[in-house]
């Protein structure tokens, strides 16, 4: 009985393989101060607007500038008095309404400003530290909005509509921050300036171009 032979196909030839250059993306250092600038200032003001709040919760009367011009916006739709405003201010502080939108703004506005701070030391944290603090302004505006619409409803439909413009403006505000805080992550010229303290230089041709031809032997 013949035995059945084997028959081998063996490849000499040699095929060329093309490597695609990689192009590295240019940082641009403006992109991460620029945004850590905007989140420097807008961390100043929020701040200051939560201290102030905090301030006013452990006021027992409104002072009068404040209260005629509440007095002088609501009396448009309504027969609002001056009683009605302090009124109104007591409600606001039983429910603790300054003491939420006092803290949650200080604490969103020294996140942003340490953000913005990292951003121009170009560290991706900053972006982090940015977003956190804008998130604590939209949950703030979203529970201070909850505490005083009851109050506010009860005074009139001016009062209702002051206090529920003013909530949805501090979380669009706090979203277009975020926004902004974000965008340094975001954008590829960007995320390539941040972090220069974590850059390890490539090896030796690492990169490049070049034909290599490979040669499959079996």
């Amino acid at each position: 009985m013949s035995e059945v032979g084997s028959m081998r196909i063996e490849n000499e030839s040699s095929q060329p393989l093309l490597v695609a250059p990689v192009v590295p993306v240019r940082p641009n250092t403006t992109i991460p101060v620029l945004m850590g600038l905007f989140l420097l200032l807008g961390g100043i003001v929020v701040a200051y607007m939560g201290y102030g709040e905090i301030g006013r919760q452990g006021e027992p009367n409104l002072p009068d500038s404040d209260a005629k011009q509440l007095e002088q916006g609501f009396s448009q739709t309504d027969n609002v008095t001056a009683e009605d405003i302090q009124g109104l201010h007591d409600d606001l502080r039983h429910a603790k309404y300054y003491w939420y939108l006092g803290w949650g703004f200080l604490i969103g506005g020294l996140l942003m400003f340490s953000g913005g701070v990292q951003l121009l030391r170009r560290r991706s944290i900053g972006s982090k530290l940015g977003i956190a603090g804008n998130v604590s302004v939209m949950l703030t505006a979203l529970v201070t909005y909850n505490l005083s619409s009851g109050p506010a409803g009860e005074l009139g439909q001016g009062a209702s509509f002051t206090y529920t413009g003013l909530s949805f403006i501090y979380g669009v505000c706090s979203l277009c921050c975020t926004l902004f805080a974000a965008f340094p992550l975001l954008h590829g010229a960007g995320r390539a300036a941040l972090d220069p303290h974590l850059y390890v230089p490539p090896a030796i041709g690492e990169g490049t171009a070049g034909l290599i031809s490979s040669v499959v032997e079996e």
